[in-house]
């Protein structure tokens, strides 16, 4: 058993839950309690307030690979790059998809209908537009860029980035 952090919308963010590491072709979720699916379920919903301050710790692993898969530290960038290049934030908090450094901005019109980005994208982009961060893992979020009209859909399916990868070209 092992100690995960969980950030949750309805909870305090950084409280301590409990999460059993997968066995080959068993569930360690099959005979828990409801309360303790609940909690794995909130696991799924990353949030952080934008008044919390900035992580100190420089340990990848803690930054890239804990249970948020990275969105903070990508959240965390967005509000730094939101204070270095002022111009850029305002365009984003004015609903323009502005290209970053993940997957998911438009800085044309496309002739595909469907265009696709990374969470990671969202998360930066909540960051630079002065937003809580707040993230469904298990949700697709579609938004709609204000100056081109591109729609994008942000997802974590990995498949449907690597298929729209070779469509945006």
């Amino acid at each position: 058993m092992q100690i995960a952090m969980l950030a949750s919308r309805n909870r305090v963010p950084s409280v301590p839950c409990i999460s059993f590491p997968r066995h080959a072709g068993v569930n360690p979720y099959r005979n828990l309690n409801k309360f303790a699916r609940l909690i794995r379920l909130e696991i799924m919903r990353i949030y952080r307030n934008i008044s919390e301050s900035k992580r100190q710790t420089t340990d990848y692993d803690v930054l890239w690979n804990g249970e948020d898969q990275g969105l903070i530290t990508s959240w965390e960038t967005g509000r730094d790059k939101a204070k270095s290049d002022p111009e850029l934030a305002a365009r984003a908090k004015n609903g323009e998809l502005v290209m970053l450094g993940w997957k998911g901005g438009v800085d044309k019109p496309l002739k595909t209908k469907n265009k696709y980005g990374g969470l990671l994208y969202v998360a930066m982009w909540q960051g630079l537009r002065g937003e809580n961060l707040d993230i469904d893992l298990e949700s697709e979020i579609r938004m709609i860029c204000t100056r081109t009209g591109v729609p994008v859909t942000y997802t974590s399916n990995v498949k449907l980035l690597c298929a729209s990868e070779e469509s945006d070209d």
